[in-house]
C-alpha cells in the first residue's frame, strides 16, 4: 500500500504525463510491490539487530527463523537475497519504462533514492532516526565549502 500511494504523492502535478497507461501500470506494476517488499525487508533485517519492543509484530526474520528452524545469521542471508532479487525487478522497470512512462520512472527513481537513504549500511533511519543525526546537520546546520 505504501509503495502505491508513492505513485500518487510523487506524480501529483505531472499534468500529462500522468496518463491512464501510468495510472494501470501502477495498480499492477511489479516493480511497486518489490518496493514495498523491500522496505518491509531492509526494515525488519536492521530491526532485527536492535531488538524486538514491547508490542511489535513477528517480523520477518522472526518468521523465517521459526519456519525454517534457522539462525539468524541465515535468515539475514536469505532476506539479502530477497531484496537483491526485488532490486532486480525495480531495475528491469526503470528500463522497461525508459520512455514510455515518464510518470512511472519518477516514482521508481524516487523508490531507489528513498531506499538507499533510509536503508543505507542496513542502518534503520526511517525507525531509528537518531542514526540520521548526522545527515540531517550536514544539510541544515554545517555551511556547505564554497
Amino acid at each position: 500500500m505504501t509503495a502505491h500511494l508513492m505513485f500518487v504523492s510523487t506524480t501529483v502535478g505531472l499534468g500529462d504525463a500522468v496518463t491512464k497507461e501510468a495510472l494501470e501500470w501502477a495498480e499492477s506494476s511489479t516493480a511497486i510491490v518489490a518496493v514495498g517488499k523491500i522496505m518491509r525487508f531492509m526494515n525488519d533485517t536492521a530491526a532485527f539487530k536492535h531488538g524486538k519492543n514491547k508490542g511489535d509484530v513477528t517480523s520477518t526474520m522472526e518468521c523465517y527463523m521459526n519456519e525454517h528452524k534457522v539462525i539468524s545469521d541465515v535468515a539475514f542471508m536469505k532476506l539479502t537475497l530477497l531484496i537483491e532479487h526485488e532490486y532486480r525487478t525495480i531495475n528491469q522497470a526503470r528500463f522497461e519504462l525508459h520512455k514510455s512512462l515518464p510518470a512511472a520512472q519518477r516514482v521508481v527513481i524516487l523508490a531507489v533514492v528513498s531506499l538507499m537513504f533510509f536503508y543505507d549500511n542496513r542502518k534503520d533511519v526511517y525507525t531509528l532516526c537518531s542514526d540520521l543525526r548526522e545527515t540531517i546537520r550536514s544539510l541544515y546546520v554545517e555551511h556547505a565549502p564554497m
